[in-house]
């Protein structure tokens, strides 16, 4: 559920900060969607090999490997200066995230017994629901707030990387 939550928020927490992130690079609307979209490419092939790769190597190994990629990701993100390297960081981002959904299909499909997994399933897909309410209503109120400034951008950042811990921490637990 935790590691659901997280990714969805990480994915789309980047659009709290584009006009910013816009101006800052002297990117053109086009150029910030092409980076912007750069997570949804290796997203996409993730998605159909993770599970493949999850099932030769395992979901331990596979959610670890993910993590740290994911987590890599998050960092280059900040070290961005243009256009290139924030597709980077994107692509990046969506090779670490695009395994962990069939990844952890396939975790629960190891780690919980057979009539507990409609009752595991429907844990993470709380975790995504949560997600997707909590960024709109994130952005919604960043993008009306009178104060909007780069300071808002780093409190974000700083809730990320507190989240970032929690689904570590809360990865080394399971068994």
């Amino acid at each position: 559920c935790l590691m659901y939550l997280i990714t969805y928020i990480d994915r789309v927490n980047i659009a709290t900060a584009a006009e910013p992130i816009r101006k800052d690079f002297h990117l053109s609307n086009t150029q910030l969607g092409i980076a912007f979209s750069a997570f949804g490419y290796a997203y996409l092939l993730l998605q159909v090999s993770g599970g493949f790769i999850a099932d030769r190597y395992g979901p331990r190994a596979t959610l670890t490997l993910s993590g740290v990629i994911w987590a890599g990701a998050t960092i280059v993100t900040g070290l961005a200066s243009g256009l290139w390297s924030l597709f980077a960081a994107r692509l990046l981002l969506g090779v670490g995230e695009g395994a962990t959904f069939p990844t952890a299909t396939r975790a629960m499909s190891n780690w919980t017994p057979a009539s507990k997994r409609g009752w595991g399933h429907s844990t993470y897909a709380v975790g995504a629901d949560i997600a997707r309410r909590a960024n709109v209503g994130k952005l919604a109120l960043y993008h009306h707030a009178p104060d909007r400034d780069d300071a808002g951008i780093a409190r974000l950042a700083a809730s990320a990387q507190k989240l970032h811990k929690g689904a570590f921490a809360a990865r080394e637990g399971l068994t």
